[in-house]
């Protein structure tokens, strides 16, 4: 195996020169992949070995003469492809009704051919940057779509649907304002029906507590008409189960009556 590549090696050198730039340099791309794949499987097969120096000293005429002609080829090829571009770019384009319309045809296909293998060539691993810069510009391409630039049409539906998300937010800005005026109302009321309710609970104990009072004032005076001597411990325990009948009505009355 590398024998056979050895000898395609040494062919692909004697054809290198030539005067055509873009076989030269599928020539020389192909010369150095043979070199890489040789010097390769001759490492594997002879590492620590004499016939290492002889590999280089047979072949490194051929990897240099290689890559140089690699390197001149796409160099040329390039400032071609740039110069090419350019005169597309500044010539008109005219038909001639005289001249034979195969010979016309043949042209424009030769110069299709011309610019996808500069196109190709353009595309080179040396060309990263290019090539990213393409995929970049497709992928952007792909995602915005065939909008483009932004049409009139475009612009008005863009405006309507901003002026339609407006009036929408306003709508639910007046619907949450509406909900919070209604709940405020209803707190307020129900805060003063509470209020009412304890006006009244307090109203109630305060007739309660008059009525004690009136009452307590009432036995003191008769209390007090009598001599002490007359009373016996059967009043006294009378006027305390009174008194303490009162309070515990009274407490009945300011418990019963926020429940009503």
């Amino acid at each position: 195996m590398s024998e056979v590549l050895g000898g395609n090696i040494r062919k692909s050198c004697d054809t290198l020169n030539g005067d055509d730039t873009f076989l030269n340099y599928l020539l020389s791309t192909k010369l150095e992949n043979n070199l890489n794949s040789l010097r390769r499987q001759f490492l594997e097969n002879n590492l620590g070995n004499e016939e290492v120096k002889k590999f280089q000293n047979e072949f490194k005429s051929a990897e240099f003469n290689s890559s140089l002609t690699k390197h001149d080829s796409l160099s040329k090829l390039k400032h071609q492809y740039v110069d090419y571009q350019e005169s597309i770019r500044r010539r008109r384009y005219s038909v001639d009704f005289d001249s034979e319309t195969g010979s016309a045809g043949q042209t424009v296909d030769d110069k299709n051919m011309e610019i996808i293998s500069m196109e190709s060539i353009s595309n080179d691993g040396t060309c990263n940057a290019q090539k990213d810069d393409v995929e970049l510009s497709e992928l952007r391409k792909r995602l915005l779509g065939k909008r483009g630039q932004p049409t009139a049409e475009d612009l008005d539906k863009s405006a309507e649907k901003q002026i339609e998300d407006n009036e929408n937010i306003q709508v639910s800005l007046i619907e949450d304002m509406t909900k919070l005026v209604s709940g405020l109302k209803q707190g307020a009321s129900a805060f003063q029906n509470a209020l009412d309710e304890d006006k009244n609970v307090l109203g109630a104990a305060e007739v309660g507590v008059q009525v004690a009072s009136r009452s307590i004032t009432d036995i003191s005076g008769k209390l007090k008409s009598y001599d002490k001597t007359k009373l016996g411990y059967l009043f006294y325990i009378t006027v305390c189960l009174f008194m303490i009948l009162g309070l515990i009505l009274t407490y009945i009355i300011i418990k019963i009556f926020p429940a009503l």
